[in-house]
């Protein structure tokens, strides 16, 4: 039995899980309420959980914790018209140069782009459409 202080024993369980050996009887079990987990293995397993959770067990600062995560999505209109002008964004003009070899679409035009930005391991989420 391994005594968590600095993380949620319910999070470690599934990156734990892995080091397992998978034999009849082998088990991880974690307790949010008591801030353990328990393992139930051959000890050469449970020596490499051991120095596992060492490694994982640590603080972590709010900024590491939870990091912001933002996303642009440019969508394209591509056409072959003849008269229609290619109006996108100067910082796509690789991507459209490469969007041209290689399918036969004459001009690309900006539809909309979509903003994201949201922190991992939550469930908001920001966005303009």
């Amino acid at each position: 039995m391994f005594e968590i202080k600095n993380r949620d024993s319910n999070e470690l369980v599934p990156v734990l899980r892995p080091l397992l050996s998978g034999f009849k009887g082998s088990s991880i079990e974690a307790s949010r309420e008591l801030r353990t987990i328990s393992v139930r293995d051959f000890p050469e397993n449970i020596a490499t959980i051991e120095d596992a959770i060492k490694r994982l067990d640590v603080v972590r600062s709010a900024r590491a914790a939870d990091p912001d995560v933002e996303m642009t999505i440019h969508v394209l209109i591509a056409s072959n018209d003849e008269g229609g002008g290619n109006d996108y964004p100067a910082s796509l003009k690789d991507v459209i140069t490469q969007l041209k070899n290689t399918f036969s679409y004459k001009n690309y035009k900006l539809l909309t782009p979509i903003f994201h930005r949201t922190r991992l391991n939550t469930q908001q989420i920001v966005g303009a459409w």
